[in-house]
Parts: structure tokens; C-alpha cells; sequence
């Protein structure tokens, strides 16, 4: 960057070229880690829940499908989780992502409420959110999820301390990137019941070890950073970088510029 913008050339690239995917995905993995769907379906296939079909006495006689019952130990009492409606959702960073989870959260009936001093009210009521303080976030959200950029100031930012506010009932997600939290606190406090599940993404170490205590806990659903990795996301980068190269080469402004400086020096190449 620095050796472009001593030349006078021009950057752009592609922010929020995946907030679509990572936001779809954020809500897949609250979904999930609530109604215990990865782990629903790993039991499945192990054999957990199989069987010789019943007869649904329930319903007055035999049917065509098939019920495990409601009793003690069938998955009907052993995965019950929340539903999301009336539940609160806070976001730890409004930008590109987070507005477009707190939209489909809104959509679940979710009352959203986010974090990010750069954003201010009236904008996240735009979003059908509220503003609160880190803290106000963190001991009142059923479901805590992370989006903010990496940064001096959010290193680390959800550490012990912040894993300890938070309600036991809650659930924690990332999909942003390992480094805003501290792993390990994490994991003392779900192992300790401080939190009651989490969905994650990203790791301090990538890939994760076999043997990593979080691939042993029924709680917690796990993923190999794949949150950006929808089908549309290259093409649109890629759409978002050559519009504006475009647009240098027509003597416009380009829309995302990483080095804005080199704008009034820069002319477009003689095409002769």
C-alpha cells in the first residue's frame, strides 16, 4: 500500500464483498447451536436415534410417520432448545455484517440491540436496533454475536471479564475472527456452565487440532471458517474491483479507494 500510494496508484478493493454470506451464516449457526441441528444430525448418523418405526399412539393409531415420542431421553426432550422470537440479540459491531444480521434477526422476531461506537442511534433505528454500552450488551443479550473489525482496540476484546457477564442461558457466536476474543476464556466458560452454547468459525489456530477441547462438547457447534464462502462472493469482489478500475480509466471517482490521496494527482493512462 504504502509503495502504490508513494507511485501515485491508485488502491480499491472490495469491502463487504461477503457481509451477505457471513450474515446468512451467522444466523445459520445461531439457528444451529439453539435447536442443536448439527448435533441432531451427527446423533442420527451415529445411530443415537435410530430404530424400528412406531406406532404414533398419540394419534388415536398407526400412521405412515414416524415418532421418537416425547419421554425422557428421546431427542423430542434431549435437544429442546429456544425458540428465537422475543429473544435478544446483541451485536458487537453494526458495520457492513451486522446491520445485515440485525435485518434477518428482525425478521425472526429477534429484538436487537449492538455495540459500536462509530454508529450512532439514529442510525442502528434505521436497522430496528438499539444502541447500548458493551456492558448493558453482554449481561442482557440471550444471543451475543461479534462482527467488528480487528483492530488495536478490539483485540481481544471479549475476554474473561466479558465471557463472565454473560447470562448462563446465553449462547456466543463468531464468525468475524478469533482474534477479538480470548479462546481460552471462552472455553473455561462454557466447560465451567457460564454459557449455555456457542457457535464458531474461526479459531486461534487454524485449522484446529484434532484433539481441541471444543470438538468434544455437544454444546458448542463448530465450522471451518467457511462463513464467507458463498457461491456469489467471488464474483461480486471481483465486479466491485473492476467497476471501479473503470472508473479511474473514465476519470471518475472510484468507490472504494483505499488511498484516497493519490486521486488528485492521478490521471487516467493515454489510451494511445
Amino acid at each position: 500500500m504504502a509503495a502504490a500510494t508513494e507511485r501515485g496508484i491508485p488502491v480499491v478493493y472490495a469491502p463487504g464483498r461477503n457481509a451477505i454470506s457471513v450474515a446468512d451464516m451467522t444466523l445459520g449457526m445461531i439457528l444451529g447451536v439453539a435447536r442443536s441441528i448439527p448435533h441432531a444430525h451427527h446423533l442420527l448418523h451415529e445411530g443415537v436415534y435410530t430404530g424400528e418405526s412406531e406406532a404414533d399412539a398419540a394419534g388415536g393409531g398407526e400412521r405412515e410417520d414416524v415418532t421418537w415420542g416425547i419421554a425422557k431421553g428421546t431427542p423430542y426432550m434431549d435437544l429442546k432448545g429456544p425458540e428465537l422470537a422475543g429473544k435478544r440479540l446483541g451485536i458487537v459491531g453494526l458495520g457492513a455484517i451486522g446491520q445485515l444480521v440485525a435485518t434477518r434477526a428482525t425478521a425472526f422476531g429477534m429484538d436487537c440491540v449492538a455495540y459500536d461506537p462509530f454508529i450512532d442511534a439514529e442510525t442502528m433505528a434505521e436497522y430496528d436496533t438499539e444502541k447500548v454500552e458493551l456492558d448493558d450488551l453482554l449481561t442482557t443479550s440471550d444471543f451475543i454475536t461479534v462482527h467488528s473489525p480487528v483492530t488495536d482496540e478490539t483485540r481481544g476484546m471479549i475476554g474473561e471479564r466479558e465471557f463472565g457477564m454473560m447470562q448462563d442461558s446465553a449462547y456466543f457466536v463468531n464468525t468475524a475472527r478469533a482474534a477479538l476474543t480470548d479462546q481460552r476464556a471462552l472455553v473455561a466458560e462454557l466447560e465451567s456452565g457460564g454459557l449455555r452454547g456457542a457457535a464458531l468459525d474461526v479459531y486461534d489456530g487454524e485449522p484446529l487440532p484434532e484433539d481441541h477441547s471444543l470438538l468434544d462438547m455437544e454444546n458448542v457447534v463448530t465450522t471451518p471458517h467457511i462463513a464467507g464462502a458463498a457461491e456469489e462472493v467471488p464474483a461480486r469482489g471481483a465486479e466491485m474491483v473492476t467497476d471501479d478500475i473503470a472508473s479511474l480509466l473514465d476519470g471518475r471517482d472510484p468507490e472504494y479507494l483505499a488511498n484516497p490521496d493519490v486521486l488528485s494527482e492521478f490521471t487516467p493512462p493515454d489510451e494511445s
